[in-house]
């Protein structure tokens, strides 16, 4: 387990800290303080409008240099031939959609703190995250397995220089599976039957009788003793009751009589059973049915209101900041196609 000052932020949502630097022209230097006939302001402007106009240089021949290593030189072009190299994601479904295989490549960006209703299986092939797992912190490196419950808060952040290679399974249609042991596995025959999974997703033709049967010795590997300690009642009930209400305003008092608790208990409990506050537990819920819906070929659009988010671009940015892909993304990953007015929304995906 690590302590890492930097991982419980996760959970309210915080983000790695960034600084962004004005350019303002190079001749336009601020006024000296020895200027007191007019306000800064009014130097500031003057200084600027006497500078002659600059040809602006076109992108593809335009360089920069870089402040760590001064002699190498940065184009546009190798800007975005680095985002096109590092920004990979693929969705693909088996067993009549039970089974989802995600895979991740090149990402540095955060997950932020969210919750699932299925268990999640998945390898870390490259890089290394600082993650936080039900109030707990723990440090996720190349080669290690991570075996999530369903309801197991999590998030994490980078850690290095090296992006995140992940691939995963989620099993959306496995309502006997057993509690799985994690949230990090350290077993080389647990890791071998997940990328057995993963090259059989690769492969086409797919063949779905050894994507089962590696599965179900995965899972049957990574199964936890039977006696886990429940959660508490009053936090199922809750849970249960934000799970009949997704697409509703829910308010702390409701939740609070559907356990049979003051609004400060409720609070406490379900926070120390899920690891997330009821809100955010919500939210990753829509995420969740948005996601069913959009599978199922609803616009994103429609998927957003029927879900309960307030537009189409909360949903994005919820979708984004939970799954790692945007909802357009995903739609046509699983379905092969877009939502019915999806074409006319891609500039909002």
């Amino acid at each position: 387990m690590l302590h890492d000052e930097t991982v419980p932020y996760l959970l309210h949502g915080a983000h790695t800290p960034f600084a962004i630097n004005s350019i303002v022209p190079h001749r336009a230097e601020r006024p000296h303080p020895g200027f007191v006939s007019a306000s800064a302001a009014e130097l500031w402007d003057h200084r600027a409008r006497r500078l002659p106009a600059r040809r602006p240089r076109p992108l593809s021949t335009s360089a920069i240099s870089c402040k760590k290593h001064p002699c190498r030189r940065i184009t546009m072009a190798s800007i975005m031939e680095q985002d096109v190299r590092h920004a990979r994601e693929s969705v693909r479904r088996a067993l009549g959609g039970a089974l989802e295989f995600r895979r991740f490549a090149g990402l540095d960006r955060p997950f932020a703190a969210h919750a699932h209703d299925y268990p999640v299986i998945g390898l870390v092939r490259e890089g290394c995250r600082l993650m936080e797992c039900n109030r707990h912190a723990y440090r996720l490196e190349a080669g290690q397995l991570l075996a999530l419950n369903a309801g197991d808060a999590h998030g994490c952040i980078q850690k290095g220089p090296v992006p995140l290679v992940y691939d995963s399974v989620a099993l959306l249609g496995f309502p006997d599976c057993p509690p799985l042991e994690g949230p990090i596995v350290e077993s080389a025959e647990a890791s071998a039957y997940m990328k057995d999974i993963a090259a059989l997703m690769d492969a086409t033709p797919l063949d779905e009788g050894a994507v089962e049967e590696a599965l179900y010795l995965l899972i049957d590997h990574l199964s936890a003793p039977a006696d886990l300690k429940p959660r508490d009642e009053a936090a199922h009930a809750m849970a249960a009751y934000l799970r009949d209400h997704v697409g509703q305003t829910v308010r702390l008092d409701a939740l609070a009589e559907a356990a049979g608790l003051d609004k400060y208990r409720a609070l406490r409990t379900f926070t120390a059973a899920f690891g997330l506050t009821p809100m955010r537990y919500l939210a990753s819920l829509r995420v969740e049915r948005a996601r069913e819906l959009l599978a199922r070929g609803a616009s994103c659009a429609d998927a957003a209101l029927q879900a309960g988010f307030s537009d189409q671009a909360h949903l994005t940015r919820a979708f984004k900041e939970r799954l790692g892909v945007t909802p357009g993304f995903y739609q046509r990953a699983v379905t092969g196609k877009s939502g019915p007015i999806a074409s006319r929304q891609k500039a909002h995906l």
